[in-house]
């Protein structure tokens, strides 16, 4: 089953003004969650629907994408990117 993604609004206010190559690698990590959400890291003192995902470009850039998996609406709640240049 593939989960449909949505951002929240702090989560899409991150993503304009990303290297290309960064959000290439942000848009294929996102992929990924959709058809496997729980393989992201629990987040520490969170219940267990809070996942977060490192993500890294070709040049050395490195991120970090925090989300919440709604099982019973099959959505993915994105709601911050961390990118480190």
């Amino acid at each position: 089953m593939k989960y449909q993604v949505e951002f929240a609004a702090t989560a899409a206010a991150q993503i304009p003004g990303l290297p290309e190559l960064a959000f290439v690698a942000i848009v294929s990590a996102l992929a990924g969650i959709r058809t496997n959400p729980w393989h992201g890291l629990p987040v520490y003192g969170a219940p267990p629907e809070y996942r977060m995902v490192t993500v890294s470009d070709t040049r050395g850039g490195e991120g970090l994408i925090t989300y919440r998996v709604d099982q019973e609406r099959a959505l993915i709640h994105v709601f911050d990117i961390t990118w480190l240049d």
